[in-house]
């Protein structure tokens, strides 16, 4: 039994995993203030020795961290604690350790505080959103990523996602169609106000002994290379348990324009990188503007599939995220 998970699935834990973290960041922030408290009671009973020994006068000069229990940067109190600590033996450094530590309570508990935040700020949002969220953050960063040679790594051993050049070993493949020149040749029969060609129809005609007036218009490809978006290096699964798929998605502004019609719309590679595009309309649309785009790509001298090495990410950059 396949169990199915779509993009609901991971909303809900997306906002399971905020609320949780409001939960954890909230005990952490109620732990340490009372490691705050019961240590500036201890701090209290030397503060005019503080002020005296070490010139730290806590009431004037550290409102904001001392009166008010609130971390402020601008006072630089840690810094200023921490010049002091060196020359500090016997009950004076247990003083001013004391002190520091104080200080460093109330940066982790202004940490805490920001954290319950942005959790909080996660927690409110919508699944609108969070589908437009990772929609932007494929499209743009991860697309961005592979059409400029890197392999984006997927998380838990899922293996990495990249974009290779590839050269067919006995050279040009067959019967591949070429569907834009296929398609002008079409349009050219037609206007020309010719038969285009039918096999089932040239079969009939072949059967009755006459000639058949059918123009061929399907147009095949005589590359000697080829294009291939796959994943490598995964350690949660046999390759050949896996059949990966991207979805090619093209908007409607672009879909009645060539490859080199949208190229011409953009200034450079990256500026198409982040279009509302699939990543395989973005790499035959980048090509047109950048031809030596292809070099990224090529993962051994040969830029051959076969050859001992091309899957690893040794002969590709690496995302600096995953």
């Amino acid at each position: 039994m396949v169990v199915e998970v779509d993009i609901k699935d991971y909303y809900k834990a997306f906002i399971d995993n905020a609320n949780s973290d409001i939960e954890k960041y909230q005990e952490e922030r109620e732990t340490n203030h009372k490691l705050l408290l019961s240590t500036k009671e201890y701090v209290s009973k030397y503060i005019l020795y503080i002020n005296h020994q070490f010139g730290i006068n806590l009431k004037e000069n550290f409102p904001n961290s001392w009166i008010e229990e609130k971390y402020c940067e601008d006072e630089h109190l840690t810094d200023i604690i921490k010049i002091g600590i060196d020359d500090a033996v016997g009950e004076d450094r247990v003083i001013i350790l004391q002190l520091l530590r104080y200080s460093e309570l109330l940066k982790f508990i202004h940490l805490c505080d920001k954290r319950i935040e942005l959790a909080k700020q996660r927690s409110k949002i919508t699944p609108k959103q969070y589908k437009e969220y990772l929609r932007k953050y494929y499209m743009q960063s991860v697309h961005k990523a592979l059409l400029n040679g890197y392999a984006y790594r997927f998380s838990h051993g899922i293996g990495d996602v990249m974009i290779n050049y590839w050269k067919y070993v006995d050279g040009v493949r067959s019967k591949i169609v070429d569907w834009a020149a296929t398609n002008k040749r079409k349009k050219e029969i037609l206007e020309a106000g010719l038969k285009l060609y039918d096999k089932d129809e040239a079969e009939i005609y072949k059967i009755r002994g006459l000639k058949y007036d059918g123009i061929p218009y399907v147009v095949y490809k005589t590359n000697k290379e080829y294009y291939d978006i796959e994943i490598a290096n995964c350690r949660a699964f046999s390759k050949a348990n896996i059949k990966f798929k991207h979805a090619n998605y093209i908007p409607a502004k672009f879909r009645q324009k060539t490859p080199d019609e949208i190229a011409n719309q953009f200034n450079s590679v990256d500026e198409i990188a982040v279009q509302d595009l699939g990543i395989r309309h973005k790499l035959i649309v980048s090509l047109e503007k950048d031809p030596t785009l292809y070099l990224k790509y090529i993962r051994n001298v040969e830029a051959v599939r076969q050859k001992r090495g091309s899957h690893t990410t040794k002969n590709s950059k690496k995302a600096d995220y995953e």
